[in-house]
């Protein structure tokens, strides 16, 4: 990974050796979540949103692992279940070894400063009210990691320094920063209680092309240096390249494919995933015009009424009918450390 940012200060982000290196930071076993639609207090619901339907997913110590699909394909909402922003409707989540599936908010509450979250709008994540330097210190009060103002200052501005800000940028307000100093801001913000894993939501979408690059070059050099885990949610490849370890692609709340970024990136198995790196420019005009383009035809279906069979069959240009229209492909290993759910893949 390239080391663009420059980094500094010491006793900030340290991780807690708390498992063993071989067990799985994050697991989650068959996870699914539910919206209902429509309903009242003595009315059953009109219909419900399947966002995620029965994903399985571990994250490792010091891995990053990258999510990625259309918008509305449940990433997002994944994201939130591993750190328990959002309940599971069946399934289990485990971290640190241990199942937070249904855990009350009391026994929750330590483990929060050891899993955050960096959101994709910086501007509605912080509060407009607090300067930079309260938003940072308001987890080290409330963790106790801090035993005076004095004391919070000091590691704020040591955070800042960390991210590449200024310690005098500790006292303005959040309008008063651009877009790529505020996304910065949330990523100190979740490192001041020393995690020792962090959802990655979109950190980058909602800034400039110029500003976005800064940002994941932070993030990975902050997990190469503190040894971070991510679960990092994108719809840009190019970045979850750079980023990911181990890339997971979604659709319509399932993971379709899994496998190492260079494999997925190299020899993409599911039709779905192939169409979705076609996509992808490249800087060579002439190879870009050789290349074959997969045009996906119609649209996502409804996740509130998902197709029979395996869900991408609709769109899919080998689908078999009798087969992928009836059967739902599980995921299935067709090389090493290579999952496909696909009945044609080979």
């Amino acid at each position: 990974m390239s080391q663009d940012v420059a980094v500094s200060g010491e006793g900030v982000g340290e991780t807690e050796p708390v498992v063993e290196k071989s067990a799985p930071l994050l697991q989650l076993k068959d996870v699914r979540k539910e919206f209902p639609l429509g309903g009242g207090l003595f009315s059953k619901p009109s219909a419900v949103v399947r966002a995620v339907d029965g994903v399985s997913l571990t994250v490792g110590e010091g891995e990053t692992v990258g999510l990625v699909g259309e918008s509305g394909c449940g990433k997002s909402t994944l994201g939130r279940m591993a750190i328990r922003l959002l309940p599971v409707t069946s399934g289990t989540v485990h971290f640190e070894g241990k199942d937070i599936t249904s855990v009350p908010e009391s026994t929750l509450r330590p483990l929060r400063r050891r899993m955050q979250i960096v959101f994709q709008d910086p501007m509605s994540a912080l509060d407009p009210r607090m300067t930079i330097g309260e938003s940072i210190g308001e987890g080290l009060h409330a963790h106790a990691l801090v035993k005076s103002q004095d004391e919070a200052d000091a590691k704020v501005a040591t955070l800042l320094e960390r991210v590449g800000l200024r310690k005098d940028q500790l006292r303005r307000h959040p309008h008063e920063l651009s877009g790529g100093q505020r996304q910065r801001v949330v990523i100190a913000r979740a490192l001041a209680v020393n995690p020792r894993f962090i959802v990655c939501d979109e950190p980058v979408a909602a800034l400039d092309v110029s500003i976005q690059a800064q940002i994941v070059n932070l993030l990975a050099d902050l997990s190469e240096d503190l040894g971070l885990s991510y679960l990092f949610v994108a719809h840009d490849l190019s970045v979850v390249r750079f980023m990911s370890d181990r890339v997971a692609v979604m659709y319509l709340g399932r993971i379709v494919e899994l496998a190492d970024a260079d494999a997925i990136y190299e020899e993409a198995l599911h039709p779905y995933t192939q169409a979705l790196l076609s996509a992808i420019p490249v800087p060579d005009p002439s190879a870009q015009r050789a290349r074959e383009r997969i045009v996906l035809s119609g649209d996502v279906p409804s996740p509130t009424a998902p197709p029979a069979g395996c869900s991408f069959h609709p769109r899919c240009s080998i689908a078999e009918k009798g087969l992928c229209d009836v059967e739902r492909p599980l995921l299935r290993t067709l090389r090493k450390g290579h999952e496909v759910a696909c009945h044609k893949a080979e």
